[in-house]
């Protein structure tokens, strides 16, 4: 049950009810307590970061397709793992992290990047992928100009630009005439802002094929998601566990879309007839 996110008092609960009482169950809380923390032990013997890595490596010999990497520093610590989450968002972390997830694409090279703009990000991503085309988050952009420009309307305008289909030219007309109408000139944040417009503007990333998406939000939905598995007082080797279970329910649901969309028809309901020939 700790297996599979239940907490130690949620157990202890579910045992005295499928038992029928405290007296049926035949321990205490603190029995469970100690139970649960004995097994964490066992598991702990060699260390946490050895049975994360040890569960890792048998799921790569299980699973063909499977990849992980990992690093350790000068004293043989366990310094990055490949798939977790880096709070070391340098060049260097990133560039580490990019490289690593391009050896497990077999060196395909994306064409494409949507990020919200970190710096250290755009210069690992200029050295690993040279020749891909970078592009801001429009969200995040947006956000931005809200919280950065305290004007009334400025950021309608602002995403009207964002998004207008024209050319280059027709753009910069259009940039420069919200400029006089809000009295932005010299303004920090949009002059910043500006000199970045080749990564943001839809006028300049016409071309350029995103598949429709202008923002990182499905990869902000998919961390709340696995915030719901994820807690902070996991252990190393936990924390693999509750991910990998987390990913397999993800794609179970999008096995399943797939499934009831090649098998089933899209059924369209409409109002009554009557009502139709009432509103003439």
């Amino acid at each position: 049950m700790r297996g599979v996110g239940m907490g130690t008092s949620q157990i202890m609960d579910y045992m005295v009810q499928q038992s029928g009482g405290y007296n049926n169950v035949g321990f205490t809380k603190k029995d469970l307590y100690n139970h649960v923390d004995a097994d964490r032990r066992v598991h702990l013997r060699d260390g946490d970061a050895e049975g994360a890595l040890a569960y890792l490596c048998g799921k790569s010999e299980m699973d063909p397709s499977f990849y992980y990497k990992y690093n350790v520093d000068e004293d043989n610590h366990l310094a990055n793992l490949f798939w977790a989450d880096s709070t070391n968002e340098s060049v260097s972390t990133y560039t580490w992290v990019l490289e690593t997830f391009l050896d497990a694409m077999n060196n395909k090279k994306h064409l494409f990047v949507i990020t919200d703009g970190d710096n250290a990000m755009r210069k690992a991503i200029k050295r690993i992928f040279p020749n891909s085309c970078h592009r801001l988050c429009a969200w995040h952009i947006q956000r931005n100009a809200f919280t950065n420009v305290h004007v009334k309307d400025f950021t309608n305008h602002f995403s009207k630009c964002m998004f207008m289909e024209g050319t280059v030219e027709e753009f910069e007309c259009a940039w420069n005439d919200m400029l006089e109408m809000f009295n932005l000139h010299g303004h920090k944040w949009v002059t910043d802002i500006c000199a970045k417009r080749s990564r943001w503007a839809e006028a300049y990333l016409r071309g350029h094929f995103f598949a429709g998406m202008k923002s990182t939000q499905r990869c902000e939905s998919m961390n709340a998601y696995l915030n719901r598995f994820l807690k902070t007082r996991l252990k190393l080797f936990e924390f693999v566990k509750h991910f990998d279970r987390a990913l397999s329910r993800i794609r179970h649901n999008e096995a399943k879309a797939e499934f009831e969309t090649h098998h089933s028809s899209a059924v369209l309901t409409t109002k009554p007839y009557a009502y139709h020939i009432s509103i003439y």
